[in-house]
This record gives C-alpha cells, sequence and structure tokens, in this order.
C-alpha cells in the first residue's frame, strides 16, 4: 500500500532508482524530465516503449490524485467533519451514513493506485534490468571486438610463422643436400686418401696413369722424329757445304767475261765447257725465295730441353712447346730445301747447263718446291 501524507499535500511517488544503470547507456529528456535510452537496437526500442507506458501511467496517476484530493476538500466542505486523508497510515470510518460512499470510493482509488503503483514499479525495474542488458550488451560487444582483434593479430602471427617454418625448412633441405653432396666428396676423398697410402693406384689414378703413359709414347715419339729431322739436317748442311765448294771451284776454274786468253780452252777441264751463248743467257724466271744467311737459323735446343719435358708434370703448355718446337723444325727443313734449290739454281746459270745429280745428291732438285717436299717426307719415312 503507498503511504499517506497528513499535511493533505499531493501525493508524489519516488523517481525510479538508476544508480546501477550505467550512465553512458542512458540521457535526460528536456521535454518530460524522465531518463531514456538511446539507440537503434531491439532492446533500445523496447525500453523507449517501456519508458512511453510508464509516462502515460504517471500521468493517470497523477491525474486519480488530483481527482482525490478534490473530492477530499468537497467531503470536507459538505460534512465539516476532518476527513482522514489517504496518506493517513490509521484512517478512521465514519459512522455517519454520508460519509460511507465517498470511503468506499476513496478505497477504490487507493487499490487501483496501488496497483498502478506496483506496475510502475514492474516497469521500472524491468527498465533497469532492460539497461544493465544493454550496458552487458555493450560489454560483450567491447569484449568481442577485443577478441576478434585478438584473433586477427594471432592469424597474422601464425601466417608469419609459418611462412618462417616454410623458410626454414627449405633452408634446411637445402643444406640437407649440401651435407650430403659433401659427405660424399669427404668419402671421395678418404678413397683416394686410402688408395695412396696402399701404393696400388686405383680407378681414380687409372685414367691419369694411362693418360701420362700416352704423352709418354707421345714424347719418345717426337724425340725420334726430331733426332731424324736433326740427321736430315745435318745431311742438308752437309749437302749446301758441298755445293758451297762446287760453287767455288767452278768460280776459280770460269775465265772472265771478254778474256782472250787460249789457254784456258785449250787447258783440260773436268768440267764440261759452256758454250759462248750460255754467258749471255738471261736468267730463268723462278720464284722469289729469301736467301737466308747460314748460321742464322735457330739451334735446335740441347738434351736439357728433352729432359725438362720429361721431368715436368703433364699439362697443356708442354704440348704446345713441343708443337712449337715440331713446327719450327718442319719450317727450318723447309727453309734449307729452299736454299738447295737456290744453289742449284746458281750453279746451273754459272755452267751453262744441268750438273750431274750426283754432284748434290739428290735427285729432286729439278722439282718444284711441292715435289720435292714429297720427295723429302719419302726419303724421311724410308730412313
Amino acid at each position: 500500500m503507498a503511504a499517506t501524507n497528513t499535511s493533505g499535500a499531493a501525493f508524489k511517488f519516488p523517481p525510479p532508482s538508476y544508480d546501477k544503470v550505467p550512465q553512458e547507456a542512458l540521457t535526460e529528456s528536456s521535454e518530460h524530465g524522465i531518463l531514456q535510452v538511446t539507440g537503434e537496437t531491439t532492446e533500445a526500442k523496447a525500453i523507449i516503449d517501456l519508458q512511453a507506458r510508464a509516462f502515460v501511467m504517471e500521468a493517470a496517476i497523477n491525474e486519480l490524485r488530483a481527482t482525490i484530493l478534490k473530492q477530499e476538500e468537497v467531503m470536507k466542505r459538505r460534512t465539516e467533519i476532518p476527513f482522514p486523508s489517504i496518506n493517513d497510515p490509521t484512517p478512521t470510518l465514519s459512522s455517519d451514513a454520508t460519509i460511507t460512499r465517498p470511503s468506499e470510493s476513496l478505497a477504490r482509488r487507493e487499490a487501483e493506485l496501488d496497483s498502478k503503483e506496483n506496475e510502475i514499479q514492474a516497469l521500472t525495474e524491468a527498465f533497469e534490468q532492460l539497461a544493465k542488458a544493454k550496458y552487458q550488451l555493450e560489454k560483450q560487444r567491447e569484449l568481442t571486438s577485443r577478441l576478434k582483434r585478438g584473433f586477427e593479430d594471432v592469424s597474422r602471427k601464425t601466417k608469419d610463422m609459418e611462412a618462417e617454418i616454410r623458410e626454414l625448412t627449405d633452408a634446411n633441405t637445402k643444406h640437407g643436400d649440401l651435407v650430403i653432396s659433401l659427405k660424399d666428396a669427404l668419402a671421395e676423398k678418404d678413397a683416394i686418401i686410402a688408395e695412396l697410402q696402399d701404393g696400388a693406384p686405383g680407378r681414380v689414378f687409372r685414367g691419369i696413369a694411362q693418360k701420362a703413359n700416352e704423352m709418354e709414347a707421345q714424347i719418345e715419339e717426337l724425340t725420334s722424329a726430331k733426332m731424324k729431322q736433326e740427321e736430315s739436317i745435318a745431311s742438308l748442311k752437309e749437302d749446301i757445304a758441298e755445293k758451297d765448294a762446287t760453287i767455288t771451284e767452278l768460280k776459280d776454274a770460269t775465265p772472265p767475261r771478254g778474256s782472250h786468253d787460249l789457254t784456258f780452252y785449250n787447258a783440260p777441264s773436268p768440267y764440261p765447257t759452256p758454250s759462248s751463248s750460255s754467258y749471255y743467257r738471261p736468267p730463268t724466271p723462278r720464284p722469289f725465295h729469301p736467301s737466308p744467311v747460314l748460321g742464322t737459323y735457330p739451334r735446335a735446343p740441347s738434351g736439357g730441353v728433352l729432359d725438362r719435358l720429361r721431368t715436368e708434370p703433364l699439362n697443356k703448355s708442354r704440348d704446345l712447346e713441343i708443337e712449337a718446337l715440331k713446327e719450327q723444325y718442319e719450317q727450318r727443313i723447309v727453309d734449307l730445301t729452299d736454299r738447295l734449290a737456290e744453289c742449284h739454281t746458281l750453279l746451273m746459270n754459272r755452267s751453262g747447263g744441268p750438273l750431274p745429280l750426283r754432284t748434290f745428291g739428290l735427285a729432286s732438285n729439278y722439282l718444284d718446291r711441292e715435289e720435292r717436299d714429297d720427295s723429302y717426307r719419302r726419303r724421311i719415312s724410308h730412313e
């Protein structure tokens, strides 16, 4: 039941308690003086509806209070008896019949007022619960937002860790392959060391030994060819010396041109007497070959070079050196052959006719250069 007021003033219900409701979830209405919840969610709309119903019920209660107060004043004027107020905790009923009906009406009004008050109290409690629910909902939303951000951070860190794990896995795989290859190389080196310690070359050195044997055989072959070339060069030098002596003898036996000494023609000569027309015959055209001076040819390498070539390790530089020596000897043979041909031509011009082949010891004096080279090759191969 509602409390009574002995002074006869209008009864005012205490406002709803909003102490437990968060202040950020509530606003004060300047038009009606009551607190309202703002928002566009379903809970906010329900709170707004409850606030509107509470405002309507409060207006009805105020209207009932005003009606009761008016009836009390009317009854006071009619009976001139002080009528107990509805706020009096110990009301007394009058025995007068004229007061009975207003008292019953007031009792009904009081019951209605109590029911309205209870309904307002229930609505206030529901409003407080909705405000609490709204606050909890905001807290849940904030917590959900934090959890979402945390989940995103964890997902990003997880992706970074997965990428790092993949990189480490790839690096580990590469390092594993490198370790395997290094182990294989180490095992091969150990096998080579064991073979070297045993003194019996294995499959690793068979190829090297075979190559060394082939190179030694090639060196021996080139050395033999070099010795043959040196013999041929010595023979050619002897032929050249013999031809030089023959040229000197012919020069000494040939009289000066224009001389009328008849004793020269009557003197016996071991060589055929040339005709007078041979002295004025122009020289036969021949290909030009430079006339090297004896002693200007490069000397053959001594035995120390061959010894050095045999003792040096097998390499490409020694092969190139051997080839260079071979080409050098071949060029010397060609130059000496050209020199021999020039000497023969000079003797022919001086004597005025062909000379016997036995004088020079070669049968290729009248052949061209290509035929002389072929004859020389056949002679070398025959020897």
